[in-house]
């Protein structure tokens, strides 16, 4: 029975050892755990910071392109009115040069003959009564 004893004996403190041995492995398990979950606690914390400055600049260089975005807009627009005010003032320079052509060509048709002097009184009639 003595040996029975010591067998149940031996196996007993080689299962508390054993035992004793998967707990100190759990808290150590436990402890690696807690180091990991600390130090992805801090990468969280730290992309969290990261992502509210990353927000905080996106935002305003969203602002920052809407003011361009106007200022383009605006820019657009008065080239556009530049564009058209320079096609009427074409047609305008256009309309000058035809009256100054039609005043060239009454000048030299009916008036330059009658301060010359005109052969003829007939034809000094006609040119006055056109």
């Amino acid at each position: 029975q003595e040996n029975v004893l010591d067998m149940a004996s031996q196996l007993l403190a080689s299962a508390e050892h054993l035992k004793a041995a998967n707990v100190e492995a759990a808290k150590a398990s436990m402890a690696t755990g807690e180091e990991i979950k600390s130090a992805s606690d801090a990468a969280a914390a730290s992309a969290k910071v990261t992502l509210e400055s990353s927000a905080e600049e996106t935002s305003a260089k969203k602002r920052a392109l809407a003011e361009h975005a106007k200022a383009f807009q605006a820019a657009k627009q008065a080239a556009e009115q530049a564009q058209l005010q320079e096609v009427m003032h074409q047609q305008d320079l256009r309309q000058a040069a035809t009256k100054r052509d039609h005043l060239l060509a009454a000048e030299r048709d009916q008036l330059k003959p009658l301060i010359e002097g005109v052969e003829g009184e007939e034809k000094a009639k006609e040119l006055v009564g056109a």
